[in-house]
């Protein structure tokens, strides 16, 4: 007898699936229909009945002698799993009412309390062994709102009623009638949670919530998630100004706690956050506060690099404000607004006594930035640095010249006492192309023209305006950095006739021959080759030649036959031998053997490290 259906499933799980009550009687009465058997997808008739609702054939199923009420589909789901999930109540009471029903797996409980179907829950509830703090139902229930199942699962001996944190879930969706619930439970721990209830509430603005939970005898208004944010820093962070004044107001709230970072984050310390977020309400507020630091996290940086003037005013008139102080990822209030252009904040900041014209290098950012008016700004200051460098840009001329700021370096270039040589701005000029600068550069009395090899540089990014002019200035090293070898290399044919014709220059300096082959420049190369001065033999220091490069690519057959050909070439046995050599070096070091002398060397010396600290 054919029991399976098209789609694979049996004959009986099919029938159970469409609710076919007539059709699963009739194949229950045949002893070969076997009431267990699953289909395809490991899903039993007793499954396929329960998640679609048709408690009628259910019935029928569990009135078989051998069925197995718990069996578990190719999901691990079980039929009252199922049967609870989809809200067929009617099914699940024809489950629970078989003996052994085991009502923990899978977590019914949970599916019931997730939908909010108390009367499902309730027949649950009725179960011997049921386990009521599985997947953590009441916390569920809390954060849905579904306070009548919240009063029915607190009314189950042995529920915990922290477990999942409850009162935090109520708190943050704001269900202030399940948060006073709780709150009268035997044992509720009131700052249960990666977020407290007092956190939650206040990150998301339910005063309420907040007032109540201040209330509460125990409540920790400074404890924190494992990031650093506080209930007050939520606060803030959110804009709850009204959350913000009532915190402040409770005895021995932290007004600092957080990190020492000034970036607009809740784990930053309140008045950072605030600042960097703008807020100037909160920020007078905050700044009222008794022992505010006002110098954590330093939101005078942040406040001067985001424009916020009004506040700049503010934490400048605080007392104990530190006008230099910079914080984890910032620089100094007085470097952050040069950056930002913020030429009325660098004004006011420049009034103040103490400040710092020089730390975190101002000028430099300023003149990377482009911000003349505030370059000309700094230069007035008595004491300004006009060399000093900062970490990523360098000194104020070779960040403006980075930058491409000609009438910045006009400007740099007047001041007295400027080196023009610090960072080689020349050779950044000539790295980028600003022939203009690089006049500018030439014409200072004292610039090295060879210093970071400019010549090389402009050759190699095939600049032949600048090559032609730095060819022209006395003194200039025109081999030092290989300016043939690097223009042969990437193929600037006009700058290799160029220099070519130099006096004095090194046709063999840097390989120029070898480089040319690798990187296929036939028409450079064909140019080095004619010259009588090229080494066509000349090898580097793993011992390969122009020849030996040619020769293992096929496609450059064309350079080796020309090579070959060449009057001077001749068999250079050290440079074989040293390519030998190091092609045996290398396979030794990528061989297994070498991996396995590195890990018993290794071992040793871990053996011998021990046996030294034990003596």
């Amino acid at each position: 007898m054919d029991t399976h259906t098209p789609s694979h499933r049996t004959a009986l799980g099919y029938a159970s699936e469409q609710g076919d009550v007539d059709q699963v009687k009739k194949l229950l009465s045949d002893p070969e229909n076997n009431v267990n058997e699953p289909d395809e997808k490991c899903k039993y008739p007793l499954h396929l009945a329960a998640e679609n609702g048709h408690a009628e054939v259910v019935k029928l199923l569990l009135a078989e002698p051998l069925i197995i009420v718990n069996v578990v589909d190719g999901d691990g789901r079980t039929p009252l799993c199922l049967a609870t999930k989809n809200r067929y109540v009617d099914v699940v009471k024809l489950l629970v009412s078989v003996p052994g029903i085991d009502v923990n797996n899978d977590s019914p409980l949970y599916n019931a309390v997730a939908n909010g179907d108390i009367d499902i829950v309730k027949l649950l509830l009725s179960v011997p062994g049921i386990d009521v703090n599985k997947d953590a139902p009441l916390s569920w229930a809390a954060g849905a709102g579904h306070i009548d199942i919240v009063k029915l699962l607190l009314t189950v001996r042995g529920v915990d009623v922290n477990k999942g944190a409850p009162l935090a879930e109520a708190a943050e969706k704001g269900h202030i009638d399940i948060v006073k619930l709780l709150l009268s439970a035997p044992g509720v721990d009131v700052n249960k949670g990666y977020h407290s209830p007092l956190e939650e509430a206040a990150e998301q603005g339910h005063i309420d919530i907040v007032k109540l939970l201040l209330s509460v005898p125990g409540v920790d208004v400074n404890k924190s998630d494992g990031k650093g944010a506080t209930p007050l820093a939520l606060a803030v962070y959110n804009r709850h100004i009204d959350i913000v004044k009532l915190l402040l107001s409770v005895p021995g709230v932290d007004v600092n706690k957080g990190e020492e970072s000034y970036e607009p984050s809740c784990y930053n310390s309140p008045l950072a956050c605030a600042v960097n977020k703008g807020q100037t309400d909160i920020v007078k507020l905050l700044l009222t506060a008794p022992r505010i630091d006002v110098n954590k996290g330093a939101p005078l940086a942040g406040a001067a690099e985001k424009g916020h003037i009004d506040i700049v005013k503010l934490l400048l008139s605080a007392p104990g404000i530190d006008v230099n102080k910079y914080a984890k990822y910032s620089q100094t209030p007085l470097s952050e607004a040069a950056w930002a252009g913020h030429i009325d904040i660098v004004k006011l900041l420049l009034r103040v006594r103490g400040v710092d014209v020089n730390k975190d290098a101002p000028l430099a950012r300023a003149s990377y930035k482009g911000h003349i008016d505030m370059v000309k700004l700094l230069l007035t200051v008595p004491g300004v640095d006009v060399n000093n460098k900062d970490w990523a840009y360098g000194p104020p001329l070779a960040s403006a010249v980075d930058g491409g700021h000609i009438d910045i370096v006009k400007l740099l270039l007047s001041v007295h006492g400027v080196d023009v040589n610090e960072d080689a701005p020349l050779a950044t000029a000539a790295s980028s192309g600003h022939i203009d600068i690089v006049k500018l550069l030439l014409a200072v009395p004292g610039v090295d023209v060879n210093k970071s090899a400019p010549l090389a540089i402009a050759a190699e990014k095939g600049h032949i305006d600048i090559v032609k002019l730095l060819l022209s200035v006395y003194g200039v090293d025109v081999n030092k950095g290989a300016p043939l070898a690097k223009a042969a290399e990437s193929g600037h044919i006009d700058i290799v006739k160029l220099l070519l014709s130099a006096p004095g220059v090194d046709v063999n300096k840097g390989n120029p021959l070898k480089l040319t082959v690798e990187k296929d420049r036939a028409r450079c190369f064909r140019l080095l080759l004619s010259n009588r001065l090229i080494n066509v033999n000349q090898y580097d220091w793993l011992g390969n030649t122009a020849l030996s490069v040619a020769e293992k690519k096929y496609e450059y057959r064309q350079y080796a036959e020309l090579l070959r050909n060449h009057p001077n070439m001749r068999f250079s046995l050290p440079a074989a031998i040293l390519r030998y050599t190091t092609a045996s070096v290398w396979r030794f070091l990528t061989s297994e053997v070498a991996g396995e002398l590195f890990r018993a060397l290794l071992l040793f010396g871990i053996f011998c490290l021990i046996l030294c600290w034990l003596a």
